[in-house]
C-alpha cells in the first residue's frame, strides 16, 4: 500500500479480501476475474499451492 499504511493488519484478512475481490466481486461486477494469470501469488505461496489451477477446477466442478 503507498506510504506503508495497511488496512488490514492480519495476513488471512489481507488473503481473503484479495480473493473476494479477483474471484467474487469482479466477476460479480463485470463478468470475469481480475486474476491475470501471472503467477505471482504461486511463487509466494509458503505451500506452493497453486491458487490458479484450484479455481479451474472449481469453476468446472461449478458448472455441472
Amino acid at each position: 500500500m503507498s506510504g506503508g499504511h495497511n488496512f488490514r493488519e492480519d495476513r488471512d484478512s489481507r488473503v481473503k479480501n484479495r480473493y473476494f475481490h479477483k474471484q467474487v466481486g469482479f466477476v460479480d461486477e463485470y463478468g470475469r476475474p481480475s486474476c491475470v494469470g501471472c503467477g505471482r501469488c504461486i511463487e509466494a505461496c509458503p505451500a506452493s499451492i497453486n491458487i490458479i489451477e484450484i479455481i479451474s477446477r472449481i469453476r468446472e466442478e461449478v458448472k455441472v
